[in-house]
């Protein structure tokens, strides 16, 4: 028989219900192992009840006990893994005690985002304990193996896949050597009717059919396993973390039921903790320490995004917020990340996006190892970071990209969003270091990417970021001809036409000719919003391209087909209309919003812009709209299945009507509540855009600044943004309720977020522009200060806008 292994250690992490002590028996006596156990369970306040027990045992028994208790917590994990590293490497320590200081030790290292030196500990013990197992110790295999297994799932988290195959390979050998008769006893729980041999094949099969379905992952589609993963029987570890996960979900889904009627019992619950979140510990714990891919990310997942529910309700503040957004990363949820990148900018305080940032940026491996989860992070903070920052991130986005080209599995959609990052980021750097940039990209479409149209897209977000006129006539020159290539290609043409716009639009027009269609009117009015000339000409042969196109729409209108540009003709041609304040464009438009066979989709965007733009209309045209609503407003809606869901009232008609006149005091009212208490989203988005039209229609404040005040505090973030611009863009008119709006405008500006403060500053700047006298002093010394001191670059640009609107434009963003 080979050295002893003292596996009971390991077993109570890898099993511990097995050898914990059950709740419902007592004991005298319970050895230090089995108490580890009680950590492993998450059972914190048993573990207190059962300490005394520990007065008898050895120093680094108490010290392992402690520190594993101490890794689960923020404030003491990083001391507590390097209390658990030490132990793992004390060759004193029985190496059953050290594969189970090194499996807690390696959850917190890895939560600290350092895979690396949990690789290279992990690598150290499993060849300590292979050297040292023995040939006839089957307890002394499955340590080998477990170890195998762990190493396997963090290189797996670094996509390092043929490195962890080969550990897959090595786990498979220790796992038939560990099929030996000699299998160590030790104590098990008075709760289960088997003996620790039993216990150990448990754990052998647990770590088998895991590691065959972290096999499954890694092969892709390129192998076999996955088909033996899904005929396999469940194993019985796996079906103890399953009820821990049953139990989570169920505190879950019954505290959301309970929390809506308590209002109506008038029942007062106080808890002694989070709902979901200690068992959600737990089933996460157990299978990061049993080395189960596909239940961790699940695990991560799921407590990331109970996390985000419990900072919703203000329970766990910035913590909450912070773990939220780390547990979707590693986890790989893009939905459930995307979903926090929304909340991070618009209703957590923007230190949690910050500080998430940092922990990726600033890690030792950030150049080295980075993947499309910690990307989506950084582009969401973009303009929260510092010039050195932001460069340290373009370098470490460059390598990501060089990586990629080595994996054909990394999907293209990866790459995409690092280039778009990159586009991103350049508006924080100096303009010294956008050649480089620039350089750089060349060389990457030429020789790494290949003409691949995804990539090629997405190169137009660098392109257009970069301020050409800084980049050498050798590097633009190579840029040029590189672009003009690709117009002999049909599915790269419009990509090679639009980044030689961004670099020459003339030479893009010598080159690839005008583009056609909605095209052509897109590129117009791109070029008159950066006073580019464009010929007399051109322009005319936007203007008779899109009256065919409002032709085109009209005439489909009255058939059963609908064709889609990606542009909206009405949107377009009311954009052009205003631009150019064209005669025939005006009369087209208008024929064409009183076309009872045009759906109201079609008409929405361009009645939009009409309301915004409503000083600069021609009164033919208003005299033609007025004739005609009746059946504007009451147009037929679009039953395409591409329609969104139907509101319950025209957002579009009623601000467009407001100033037309159209609507009677009760009729805009009753329009802005319905759409206000509605509960879709989009339709109290829609309220708060209304309201300012409709105060300025009836010219009584009161009602409408009574509305956004309640949308201000709306659940949805887009609600509340919108509410916050809207709030702004009033704050000026009279109402006897000025004190109030006045108040909640200083609370948005103050709210410590990126989306709140900046709509307010959009509102404050529309405000500014349609008043000139418009007096904002009751808010000047907070915009000064988020010109001055907010994180975000945009909010800082934001408010500098809004102090040259009022002659103050001495601020740097």
């Amino acid at each position: 028989m080979g050295p002893v292994a003292d596996f009971g250690w390991t077993a109570s992490v890898l099993a511990p219900w097995a050898v914990s002590p059950h709740p419902n028996f007592s004991e005298s006596y319970v050895q230090p192992f089995r108490i580890l156990a009680l950590v492993t369970e998450y059972r914190l306040d048993d573990l207190e009840r059962h300490s005394p027990g520990l007065d008898a045992a050895e120093h680094w028994e108490r010290e392992l006990i402690t520190a594993a208790k101490d890794s689960l917590f923020d404030n003491t994990q990083e001391a507590a893994a390097h209390t658990l590293w030490r132990l793992a490497s004390a060759s004193a320590v029985p190496r059953g005690a050290r594969v189970a200081s090194a499996l807690f030790a390696t959850v917190a290292t890895v939560e600290q985002d350092n895979h690396e030196f949990a690789i290279e500990q992990i690598r150290h013990l499993r060849d300590a304990i292979g050297a040292s197992s023995g040939t006839g110790s089957g307890s002394g295999r499955l340590l080998e193996a477990t170890l195998n297994l762990q190493l396997a799932v963090r290189l797996y988290e670094l996509d390092r896949l043929n490195e962890t195959l080969s550990e897959l390979d090595s786990l498979e050998r220790a796992l038939a050597r560990s099929n030996a008769p000699e299998l160590e006893d030790f104590a098990v729980s008075d709760g289960i009717s088997w003996k620790s041999r039993r216990v150990q094949q448990d754990i052998r099969g647990a770590l088998r059919a895991r590691g065959l379905a972290l096999r499954a992952r890694s092969e892709s589609f390129e192998g076999e396993s996955w088909v033996k993963v899904v005929r396999a029987r469940p194993q019985w570890a796996d079906v103890r973390i399953d009820w821990a996960e049953s139990r989570r979900d169920r505190e879950v889904v019954d505290e959301t039921v309970e929390s809506l009627s308590l209002w109506a019992t008038r029942r007062i619950r106080f808890r002694s903790r989070e709902p979901g979140i200690e068992s959600g510990l737990e089933s996460l714990l157990l299978s990061e320490l049993g080395g189960d891919i596909n239940e961790i990310l699940r695990n991560r997942e799921s407590l990331g995004k109970i996390r985000i529910l419990r900072r919703e309700r203000g329970a766990g503040d910035l913590f909450n917020a912070v773990e939220s957004i780390r547990l979707l990363r590693q986890g790989r949820s893009k939905e459930g990340l995307d979903t926090a990148m929304e909340l991070a900018r618009g209703t957590w305080p923007v230190e949690a996006l910050l500080r998430s940032t940092e922990a990726i940026i600033r890690r030792s491996s950030f150049l080295t190892r980075s993947n499309e989860f910690d990307i989506r992070v950084l582009k969401n903070a973009t303009d929260l970071l510092t010039e050195d920052e932001a460069n340290h991130a373009i370098q470490g986005l460059w390598n990501f990209l060089e990586r990629a080209n080595d994996d054909p599995l990394r999907p293209w959609s990866a790459r995409q969003l690092a280039l778009q990052t990159i586009g991103a980021l350049i508006p924080a750097i100096e303009k010294s270091e956008q050649e480089p940039v620039a350089f750089r990209l060349l060389r990457y479409l030429k020789e790494d990417a290949g003409p691949h149209v995804i990539i090629v897209g997405a190169a137009l977000s660098v392109t257009s970021q970069i301020d050409w006129g800084t980049v050498s006539s050798r590097t633009k020159s190579s840029w040029i001809s590189w672009a003009a290539d690709l117009r002999q290609d049909e599915e790269l043409r419009d990509h090679g036409f639009s980044i030689l716009v961004a670099i020459e639009p003339d030479v893009a027009l010598r080159v690839f000719g005008p583009p056609g269609g909605d095209r052509l009117v897109a590129f117009l009015l791109d070029q008159s919003r950066a006073r580019a000339s464009v010929s007399k000409a051109l322009m005319n042969d936007g203007v008779q391209s899109v009256l065919a196109s409002l032709t085109k729409l009209r005439e489909e209108a009255r058939g059963s087909y609908r064709t889609f540009s990606g542009y909206d003709a009405g949107d377009l041609a009311a954009a052009l209309a205003v631009k150019l304040n064209h005669g025939q464009l005006w009369e087209e438009i208008g024929d064409f919003l009183a076309d009872t066979a045009v759906s109201t989709d079609a008409k929405a965007r361009a009645m939009d812009r009409l309301s915004r733009d409503f000083e600069g209309l021609p009164e033919t045209l208003l005299d033609r709209l007025r004739a005609a609503w009746g059946g504007i407003e009451k147009g037929t809606r679009s039953q395409s299945f591409l329609s969104e869901q139907k509101l319950p009232a025209f957002p579009e008609a009623l601000r467009l009507g407001a100033l037309l006149g159209t609507y009677s005091d009760a009729e805009l009212l009753a329009g802005v509540m319905r759409l206000s208490g509605d509960s879709l989203q989009r339709a109290r988005i829609e309220a708060a855009r209304t309201v300012p039209f409709a105060m300025r229609a009836t010219r009584v404040g009161e009602w409408g600044h009574a509305v956004l005040l309640q949308l201000s505090r709306d659940s949805h973030l887009g609600v509340r943004a919108e509410s916050a611009r809207a709030l702004a863009l009033t704050s000026t008119a009279p109402s006897a309720l000025h004190q109030l709006v006045s108040h909640e405008v200083e609370e948005l500006l103050a709210s410590g977020t990126v989306s709140l403060p900046l709509s307010a500053l959009h509102g404050f700047h529309s405000l500014l522009g349609a008043q000139s006298t418009a007096d904002i002093g009751a808010h000047l010394v907070k915009v000064r200060d988020l010109s001055l001191a907010h994180p975000s670059r945009v909010v800082r640009k934001a408010a500098v806008r809004v102090l040259e609107a009022i002659g103050e434009g001495m601020v740097s963003a």
